[in-house]
């Protein structure tokens, strides 16, 4: 099974966020920042990050609506056991950052929460996929659902690139939201952070707030590293 101290020397860093809420877009720019400072990091999403996920998340995007909502689930969890195993696990044994768009707190999200598939359906298949690794850090960038509707649509408007996500209703919307908030309080993750970022600003403004964030983190990291 997965042990987490012996296995990780890195820092994992997920972003967690619902649609339009900017949280790609500052994944990468994170990812940009660390590596000019000298980190090595990896960039990876859910789901995908393999060949496996990626060939999954094809799968989960076109057919969304047609999957059996256990086969959906299992869908998920095989390609997130595939990218901790192959990718996440041995660049933290390496001592690399990385960072993860989407991560389970969004499973939880969209597959319980939103979609009310039975959570201990979740929590099951998550250990027998042997997939109880938490991030060290998960930044929410959180926006209101209204302006997640008002984004989307602009997006699509102008003719952006469009998932069956992007067409949900308000409602879909509000429950995803308050689905990953709701993931963080119950889910035990020992010491693990969870930051939520207003969102609703410039992209340099809730840069600067996500750095803010993964700045304490370290900090607070290098505090218990020397004590």
């Amino acid at each position: 099974m997965l042990n987490e101290k012996a296995d990780r020397r890195g820092h994992f860093i997920a972003f967690e966020g619902i649609e339009g809420s900017g949280k790609s877009t500052q994944a990468a720019l994170l990812a940009k920042s660390l590596r000019e400072k000298g980190h090595q990091v990896v960039e990876v999403k859910e789901p995908g990050g393999t060949d496996v996920g990626t060939a999954i998340r094809e799968i989960f995007l076109n057919h969304n609506e047609s999957l059996y909502p256990t086969t959906e689930v299992g869908l998920l969890i095989s390609a997130k056991s595939q990218l901790i195993h192959t990718v996440i696990l041995p660049a933290l044994a390496e001592g690399k950052i990385v960072i993860c768009d989407r991560y389970t707190d969004s499973l939880y999200a969209y597959q319980w929460y939103a979609k009310f598939i039975d959570k201990w359906i979740i929590d099951n298949l998550l250990v027998h996929m042997n997939c109880l690794l938490w991030p060290d850090l998960s930044v929410m960038v959180d926006i209101p659902p209204e302006m997640s509707l008002s984004r989307v649509t602009a997006r699509r408007a102008a003719g952006g690139e469009v998932n069956v996500f992007d067409l949900k209703p308000l409602e879909f919307i509000r429950n995803t939201e308050l689905g990953i908030k709701e993931s963080y309080r119950i889910n035990p993750r020992g010491d693990k952070k969870f930051a939520i970022v207003d969102g609703s600003s410039s992209i340099e403004e809730v840069a600067t707030r996500v750095n803010a964030a993964v700045d304490k983190y370290f900090e607070e990291r290098f505090i218990d590293a020397i004590e």
